[in-house]
């Protein structure tokens, strides 16, 4: 009993420090104080203000009755939700969604640590601490947006895809489609997670059931999106399952006057005027097409130019724009600028390349590859963010993927149980009552 006491305790302390941590972040260090700051939440802000007023789900850049996309369909359902009780980009609207963000973040983190106690650490506490205060994380929460509800569906992705990884049970293969379903109806980004869990599950059992099992999943994941698809065809002409503004992001990463980074100069209907009327002329989902075959287009033309800026953005991914060669816009370099916002830069860009640097030592001696599933951590991480190599890297988007690198590095480098049984066959550490003594941690070296 006094072993779960602790357990608890040490997850509340976790959850409590991550929330306060995020809170003080907007609030003193990011400066928030009204939606001017946070850009009356962009696109997403516009369609719950339509929602709200009730012009439905329609037109991302302003207030009409033009249908979309652009979104999936939950997080600005949910805002409009918020701006019916507390007033269109009120003040407590900001409040709630903010400080809803954080509680919800908290409860990432704590899954995060959850996740390193299952994975063999022997102090996940100092794990969840890192996590609770690990400056790109702390920057993804600062402004309200999606991010929030795409960790936690993630994690419960894994939490269930993992459990079937161990019991092949069908219910728990049914649990990880329907959270996947309802993940997507936030962002599509976790659809090549199922991917990995799915094949990973497969090329584990390889048995006929396993392969019955796959395809019985993807059919009730196709069941589940269904309604929004159907939506998109009666009121777009164009059955989008997810979002409807794939082929508007590739090009502004694949054109002639394509930008690596998204920028004030990037072909976007939200930056660029005659981009926007052309968007309002001919409508989302013929735009939509127009951009994805001009940018297709184009990468089959110049497929060296192609391959090259995939790898500069691989760069920018991981480790930051360090010299400032894709700012926003012409301005004095950030370590000119001095306070706030270069004291930033060096947090997170310092946090990038610390992370990095302790991945590819943790991979040089041998430790990255002992750490339970470390195929599926590699695959996360290949796979998952591969959309953002080929369209263009926006700031925080990067921020979102992140943690599974911290994880798997953290995982590798703090004391673990050495339990090949049970951390090998299924990454889960046996319990132990508190009358057993425990194993003696692996070494760290």
């Amino acid at each position: 009993m006094m072993g779960r006491r602790s357990t608890l305790r040490q997850r509340m302390l976790v959850f409590g420090v991550a929330v306060i941590a995020r809170l003080l972040f907007t609030f003193v260090v990011q400066g928030v104080e009204t939606w001017d700051d946070v850009d009356r939440g962009g696109e997403l802000g516009w369609i719950a203000v339509n929602l709200t007023e009730g012009r439905g789900f329609s037109d991302p850049f302003g207030p009409s009755s033009r249908p979309t996309a652009w979104f999936s369909p939950v997080v600005p359902l949910l805002w409009s939700g918020v701006f019916q009780a507390t007033g269109v980009f009120s003040m407590q609207s900001l409040y709630l969604l903010v400080i809803g963000q954080a509680l919800l973040g908290g409860f990432v983190v704590v899954g995060m640590m959850i996740l390193l106690d299952r994975l063999g650490v022997t102090r996940p506490l100092w794990g969840g601490l890192v996590f609770a205060l690990w400056p790109e994380s702390l920057k993804l929460y600062a402004f309200p947006w999606y991010f929030v509800f795409q960790d936690i569906g993630m994690l419960a992705m894994l939490f269930a895809g993992l459990q079937w990884w161990k019991d092949r049970a069908w219910i728990s293969l049914m649990l990880l489609t329907v959270v996947t379903g309802l993940t997507l109806l936030v962002n599509p980004i976790p659809l090549l997670l199922f991917g990995i869990l799915l094949v990973g599950g497969v090329l584990q059992f390889r048995t006929p059931s396993s392969l019955l099992q796959m395809m019985c999943s993807i059919v009730l994941l196709a069941v589940l999106l269904s309604p929004w698809a159907a939506r998109n065809q009666w009121r777009l002409g164009d059955a989008q399952p997810f979002r409807g503004n794939f082929g508007i992001e590739l090009r502004q990463g694949n054109a002639l006057d394509a930008t690596l980074v998204q920028s004030a100069a990037s072909r976007h209907p939200a930056l660029n005027p005659q981009e926007r009327a052309r968007y309002v002329a001919i409508g989302e989902a013929a735009y939509e097409k127009e951009a994805k075959h001009e940018a297709f287009d184009f990468m089959l033309k110049h497929p060296g130019l192609t391959v090259q800026r995939c790898f500069i953005r691989v760069y920018l991914f991981w480790c930051t724009d360090l010299f400032d060669h894709f700012p926003w816009q012409e301005r004095t370099p950030w370590w000119q600028q001095g306070g706030m916002v270069a004291l930033q830069r060096v947090a997170l860009s310092g946090a990038a390349l610390l992370l990095v640097g302790a991945a590819l030592l943790a991979l040089l001696r041998g430790k990255l590859l002992r750490v339970p599933y470390a195929p599926l951590w590699l695959a996360i991480l290949i796979f998952v963010p591969a959309p953002y190599y080929a369209t263009h890297v926006v700031a925080l988007y990067p921020l979102a993927f992140k943690p599974y690198l911290l994880l798997w590095v953290l995982a590798a480098w703090l004391p673990a149980y050495s339990r090949p049984s049970a951390v090998a066959q299924h990454g889960l550490r046996e319990k132990t009552s508190p009358s057993q003594p425990r194993p003696a941690p692996r070494p760290t070296d």
